[in-house]
């Protein structure tokens, strides 16, 4: 029997990085929407990553999804 995939992450301290694109001339409202993006992308991300993941277990001839976000993301 396989083991489960365990993985773990430290958070990621968003406030310290908007402290850090404040610094470098961002005002408030840009450096809140380059965080939002951020998020959004790592979303986008993980469910492209989910997604092929489960059909590629049932469906070999699935065309997968991952590498097509990458015309999505600068």
């Amino acid at each position: 029997m396989e083991e489960p995939v365990s993985l773990s992450f430290e958070p990621w301290n968003w406030e310290e990085v908007k402290g850090q694109l404040e610094e470098v001339g961002s005002d408030q409202t840009k450096s809140l929407r380059a965080i939002r993006q951020t998020i959004v992308i790592l979303h986008k991300l993980l469910a492209a990553l989910l997604a092929d993941w489960y059909y590629l277990n049932i469906n070999r001839n699935y065309e997968h999804q991952l590498l097509k976000l990458s015309t999505d993301f600068p």
